[in-house]
């Protein structure tokens, strides 16, 4: 049973799960090296989906479809994702510093 305490964070279903919908499909994948995630939500015959470089990205998606309040997903430039990376690296767990160095990695030369 899915937890419906949402923690106001646009990366956490819990609104949409509170509201009556269902996780179908939720899938993380890298295209191009970067991460990508898409989640797609049931509830009775109607089905959404959002697709995005986020979970919150793609979550604000299908807010916006079923009529729930967006969670003000701001995007960060590519300077800001590069900081948080190197934090990740020197405090994350094992997974956070893999993803921070597949991220790093896939960075085009200018940085």
């Amino acid at each position: 049973m899915p937890n419906d305490s949402f923690t106001g964070s646009a990366a956490d279903p819990s609104d949409l799960r509170a509201a009556g919908w269902t996780v179908a499909v939720h899938n993380d994948y890298r295209l191009n090296n970067q991460f990508h995630t898409f989640w797609i939500f049931t509830k009775d015959n109607l089905c959404y989906k959002g697709e995005g470089l986020s979970d919150a990205e793609a979550l604000d998606q299908i807010r916006k479809q079923v009529g729930l309040p967006v969670q003000q997903f701001i995007p960060l430039d590519d300077a800001t994702k590069l900081q948080m990376a190197g934090v990740l690296l020197q405090t994350g767990s094992e997974q956070q510093k893999i993803d921070a160095v597949g991220y790093i990695s896939s960075l085009p030369p200018r940085f």
